[in-house]
């Protein structure tokens, strides 16, 4: 069974300031690592940042989701007593996490990361570009962060777009970047741990919040660089289907299979329509896409979306309604499952979310508080210091006759890759990228949905840019799971696996014999991960869903929006969002397997994975009574700050101010008074048509070089070609090109960190059945006859130009 308490001997040190950096340091303490998190005296900004606890510790919702179960120290660098302290701790940590604020203390301590590094010490940097490159150091905040990604080139789309054809861009929900970066921040440390476990080698981990946000929009980012297909908010990514408003709210619904349509006409009621020439086959759904967008929209008009939801989603529709954060609190399921937590601080009892994962049918353990007031742990920490249980690093070498590569840390480790579409390839993939050797197990009979998608002239299943966007560095073996060899081999190789990783709906694994259960027996330090739309447990009963449905039912469409539009379609980031969360506990997973020879199941609902990403709106919710709402680009009361268009076609530039040196600058530029503006609101509104007014007179790339050498944070909303001709992007080399087998070059997103300043090189995704033959002599000694033989019997499938 899987010790959710896997790091409950290691020290994580938290010198942040910095949301992403704080996110990524609770993550590890959900793991039972001591957080020991330092602020300045006053406390750090996110203390009380957006609304705040009425109280005497005026704390916002904000910080208190970002830093449950932390050790709060209050420090003043230019008190020798108080940099003894921070000394003794940097001394004492096995992982420190920094962002901006960490780098200058660590600096001014006289503290060379590398040499750190070398003590044995993980470090992981989170900033807004990242430490090398050129906009290394550069300030940033989610907002023009989220821009710089490329995604936001894309937001609002669907309903939102044809409401508001002409307004601006805007990022998803808020806070995403810094989530999205603490997330890759807490893969890379557990990556670095298991790593350090074997070698005894420390690691500078450094991420980049812009290179995160690129690589979760790899995919759209791929049919820009790749396909040459131009993608903006005017595409709405469904032929058909999609947002649809009803008496309460709004729905999504994808009913994209023959099966799925079916279920839906029998569902409304309108079972002529499943016969209906213009809707019969999925092509006639498409071409007539807008005739039955008219017929779904005036059912849904009349109706719930509670009583709609609840009608199609047992019938196998993938259907869901928009929860908000009221829902969200409120889910049976997610109660149920041990996705929400009872905390009790401040007056409060708080349901608080938890990132999405449970291990071999178990919550993770316990919420502890959050620091109520900075410094509130001194004289605790103090005395931990003096004592001897401080005294010794747990980062000691346990294993490993593997040889461990300076920047792979999961060299060594076999994944067999059960998975199809984004979310779970995008995590086998990012395994892959730590160094896993990946076996993707794939038949023509039932072919990768994004095998099937070419979307270019070069027919054929080897010939999708999209599947190879979320499938690099694999190998990939043909079997047919029909024929009784097959499944025989398909349980070989399971046992010849570290993991066995798929996104089957819940209930596919164990009809295959392959859950944990069904496996421990013969491999008891077996992790098998399972990824589907509500988990496994509960009260959900297994429904199917789409990225369109977690992003609805997770709640983060509904803070994704202009506060008068509906909430918005995200897409496919939603699904590379929950493979990334996935991965987190997969290699908690493989740590506990690594330190005490057990592994276990780790199953993931991809709606929490989402609500995890959003829990302070939930948390905010229950403090203020107030429903958290979509603000477009806003935030709280900060400004200026927002999205403004510059000279040109669909060009626009993100602006983000927070602090009073930033807005300074900014009205030195620009030439008004911010301060005198903020007084009043037709002060700021005269303020915000002359920010319009420079901002729409410079092409976007000159108004961020201006805007930027005074120190404002800002980004182009950036699109594909944008990205490809990024210098900072460049000097990173997130974006490169490489070799395809059947396709010309292409240009693929690379990891989205980089370890002692190193990427690993990748390959492009395998054609189908390309490793067949070497993964059975690999994994399986099987010989040249015995490989013959079942290729014969059409259990396995060889390379070949599958058409």
């Amino acid at each position: 069974m899987f010790d959710k308490s896997v790091l409950s001997d290691f020290v994580v040190l938290e010198l942040a300031g910095d949301l992403g950096a704080a996110y990524c340091a609770k993550l590890l303490g959900e793991f039972g690592a001591k957080v020991i998190k330092v602020e300045p005296e006053e406390g750090e900004w996110i203390r009380t940042f957006g609304p705040t606890l009425a109280n005497e510790s005026d704390t916002s919702p904000l910080f208190m989701y970002a830093n449950t179960g932390k050790s709060g120290v209050s420090i003043d660098p230019a008190i020798s007593k108080d940099r003894r302290r921070l000394n003794e701790l940097v001394a004492r940590a096995d992982i420190i996490v920094i962002g901006a604020d960490g780098h200058r203390i660590l600096a001014d301590l006289g503290h060379a990361l590398a040499d750190l590094a070398r003590q044995g010490k993980i470090i992981t940097s989170l900033r807004a570009y990242g430490a090398t490159g050129a906009k290394a150091g550069q300030v940033g905040y989610e907002l023009d962060v989220f821009h710089s990604g490329g995604e936001g080139a894309l937001l609002p789309g669907g309903l939102s777009y044809e409401l508001f054809p002409d307004r601006e861009p805007v990022k998803a929900s808020r806070h995403l970047s810094d989530y999205d970066a603490g997330c890759v921040g807490a893969i890379n440390t557990l990556a670095l741990i298991l790593r350090r476990l074997r070698s005894g080698d420390g690691a500078v981990s450094d991420i980049s919040k812009q290179d995160v946000e690129l690589s979760l929009g790899r995919v759209t980012i791929d049919r820009q660089l790749n396909q040459r297909i131009r993608v903006n908010r005017a595409d709405r990514g469904y032929d058909f289907g999609g947002i649809f408003p009803c008496i309460d709210g709004f729905i999504t619904v994808r009913p994209t299979q023959d099966k799925f349509w079916a279920a839906m006409a029998n569902g409304i009621g309108m079972p002529e329509l499943i016969d209906d020439p213009r809707f019969s086959t999925r092509s006639g759904r498409e071409s007539n896409g807008r005739e039955l967008d008219v017929i779904i929209r005036e059912v849904c008009s009349r109706l719930r979306a509670i009583d709609l939801y609840e009608e199609l989603a047992p019938l196998g529709v993938p259907v869901g309604y928009y929860a908000d954060a009221e829902a969200l609190v409120t889910s049976e399921h997610a109660l149920k499952r041990g996705d929400l937590s009872i905390l009790s601080q401040s007056g409060h009892d708080l349901m608080v979310p938890r990132p999405g994962y449970t291990f071999d049918g178990n919550p993770m353990p316990p919420l502890k508080a959050w620091p109520e007031t900075p410094g509130v742990h001194n004289a605790e920490i103090d005395d931990w210091l003096a004592s001897a249980e401080s005294s010794t690093s747990t980062l000691t070498t346990s294993a490993g006759d593997r040889k461990i590569e300076p920047h792979l840390p999961l060299s060594g480790v076999r994944v067999l890759d059960l998975t199809w579409v984004a979310a779970g390839p995008y995590a086998t993939e990012l395994l892959a990228m730590l160094g896993a050797t990946v076996v993707k197990v794939e038949s023509s009979n039932r072919p990768d949905l994004f095998r099937q998608m070419a979307g270019n002239d070069t027919p054929g299943l080897n010939s999708s840019a999209r599947f190879n966007s979320v499938n690099l560095g694999k190998s990939s073996l043909g079997l047919d799971f029909k024929t009784n060899e097959g499944r025989a081999l398909l349980r070989d190789l399971a046992l010849s696996a570290d993991v066995v990783f798929s996104n089957y709906r819940a209930g596919v694994l164990e009809n295959l014999g392959l859950s944990y259960d069904d496996l421990k027996a013969e491999r008891p330090e077996l992790v098998v991960t399972c990824i589907s739309n509500g988990g496994r447990g509960g009260t959900d009963p297994g429904y199917v869903g789409y990225a369109s449905n977690f992003n609805s039912m997770g709640g983060l469409g509904h803070l994704t929006g202009y506060s008068d539009g509906p909430p918005t379609e995200v897409r496919d980031s939603i699904d590379l969002r929950v493979g990334t969360v996935a991965v987190i506990g997969t290699v908690a997973a493989l740590v506990d397997v690594d330190r005490r020879g057990r592994g276990g199941s780790v199953d993931v609902s991809a709606q929490q994975a989402i609500t995890g990403l959003v829990g302070d709106s939930v948390i905010e919710y229950q403090v203020t009574g107030e429903r958290p709402h979509r603000n477009g680009n806003g935030l709280y009361n900060e400004w200026p700050y927002g999205v403004y268009a510059c000279d040109g076609d669909d060009e626009w530039l993100a602006i983000a101010t927070h602090t009073q040196q930033e807005r300074d600058a900014l009205g030195g530029v620009v030439g008004i008074d911010l301060v005198t503006a903020a007084q009043s609101d037709a002060g700021r509104e005269a303020a915000e048509r002359q920010i319009r007014a420079w901002v729409s007179r410079r092409v976007s790339s000159r108004a961020a070089e201006e805007l930027s050498l005074v120190g404002v944070a800002c980004s182009k909303v950036m699109n594909g070609p944008d990205l490809l001709d990024d210098v900072h992007l460049a000097e990173r080399g997130l974006l490169r090109s490489v070799k395809h087998p059947t396709l010309d070059d292409q240009i693929i997103v690379g990891a989205p960190w980089l370890i002692d300043g190193a990427s690993p090189e990748l390959q492009c995704a395998p054609d189908l059945g390309a490793d067949t033959d070497s993964v059975l002599a690999d994994w399986l000694d099987l010989s040249p006859n015995e490989i013959d033989r079942l290729s014969e019997l059409r259990a396995i499938e060889g390379e070949a130009v599958y058409l």
